[in-house]
């Protein structure tokens, strides 16, 4: 194992209304976003395969089509350096939008746009994800160190969104990650020269290469897990079949990673009640000895 990161918690707090702020770029060279690539090995049950990629910019510019990009460096050993650079696309960022162009062509793609509201939608161009559209079902802000940030969650898929952070799966991909093969992109963290800005919650690293590590995730034929009523409106029942013993409570994080709520197991079947949380996705992680499944919880 690789020498990890300076590990700083931070702080997320949710607000209803959007609180008054400046604009955080996406594109700051002083960011390096660290990104999980995982990967179901089929042929051994409860294996996977998980490397990290680590993403920045440089100030390293080119310019084609009238338009100038910045050039995205990337490592899989973000400890010993090696950055390369990404000779396929361009990024650039305007009015709180950002764009994404394959070198010296003259078609670009609207990755981001954070100037969305409840009810807009987002298009997806690609002939392998339908529907086409992606629609906002919620827009709020989160407090990340000392700033506000705007915070977009989409439907389908369920992506999300915070400002100057990205995707918190594929952040120079968005939306389109949900065509990856297994389970796959999710972004791990995303640091700057003063730390850590954000921390996934399930994993609590900025690296991770454990090919081939067996993760006792109970799920494939060992535990069955059912919800009925997801999306929810006040509450959902969960429903633990097969090793129930395994799991002896659940952690409810936020979409920003934030714990909300934490309860003991104590039977084969319980109600999670939405009480006062807002809408949004939700990471619903139960949890025992050795053991942990993951599942996304919808409100609405």
């Amino acid at each position: 194992m690789k020498k990890l990161f300076p590990s700083i918690v931070f702080l997320f707090l949710s607000f209803s209304q959007i609180k008054a702020q400046t604009y955080i770029p996406f594109i700051e060279n002083s960011k390096i976003w660290a990104v999980a690539n995982i990967l179901y090995y089929y042929p051994i049950p409860n294996y996977r395969i998980i490397t990290t990629r680590s993403s920045k910019f440089i100030n390293d510019t080119s310019s084609w089509n009238g338009k100038t990009y910045q050039v995205l460096y990337s490592t899989s050993d973000p400890v010993q350096g090696n950055w390369n650079e990404d000779f396929y696309y361009g990024y650039r960022e305007e009015n709180k939008k950002v764009y994404k162009s394959e070198i010296y062509s003259d078609i670009e793609y609207l990755i981001y746009d954070f100037s969305l509201a409840v009810g807009d939608s987002m298009y997806v161009d690609s002939m392998y994800y339908y529907p086409n559209y992606a629609h906002v079902i919620s827009v709020d802000s989160v407090l990340v160190g000392n700033a506000f940030r705007k915070r977009i969650q989409f439907d389908n898929p369920p992506e999300v969104w915070i400002e100057g952070i990205g995707s918190l799966f594929s952040p120079f991909d968005p939306i389109r990650w949900c065509m990856s093969m297994g389970a796959g992109p999710l972004l791990l963290c995303v640091s700057d020269s003063t730390g850590n800005l954000y921390m996934n919650p399930e994993y609590n690293s900025c690296y991770l290469d454990t090919t081939m590590t067996h993760r006792k995730e109970y799920g494939s034929g060992n535990t069955e897990v059912k919800i009925r009523s997801n999306p929810m409106h006040e509450s959902c029942v969960i429903y633990i079949g097969g090793i129930t013993s395994k799991f002896t409570g659940y952690n409810l994080y936020n979409s920003a990673g934030f714990l909300v709520r934490k309860e003991p197991i104590q039977n084969t079947e319980f109600t999670l009640f939405r009480n006062d949380l807002p809408a949004g996705i939700y990471l619903l992680q139960l949890t025992g000895e050795n053991a942990s499944k993951s599942i996304r919880i919808i409100i609405q």
